[in-house]
């Protein structure tokens, strides 16, 4: 997911330090862009807060926060 495709599919910017995106490049087990991703993700929800189906369980741990999802 590219800065431009990461902007246009969540309506959001992230700007990650250089050290950061070298970390993730060497990651091998990827926890480094798994945790850049789930932000992104979490961030987007927390904007659409109000627009989740009723059937979305706040409490409830699994769901993913994806534009397609509304």
């Amino acid at each position: 997911l590219s800065g431009d495709a990461a902007r246009a599919a969540y309506g959001i910017a992230m700007t990650v330090p250089p050290d950061l995106a070298e970390a993730m490049v060497d990651d091998r087990g990827g926890d480094h862009l798994d945790a850049a991703l789930c932000a992104l993700q979490g961030a987007w929800a927390w904007r659409h807060r109000d627009r989740w189906p009723a059937a979305v369980d706040p409490a409830e741990e699994g769901w993913v926060a994806d534009p397609a999802a509304l």
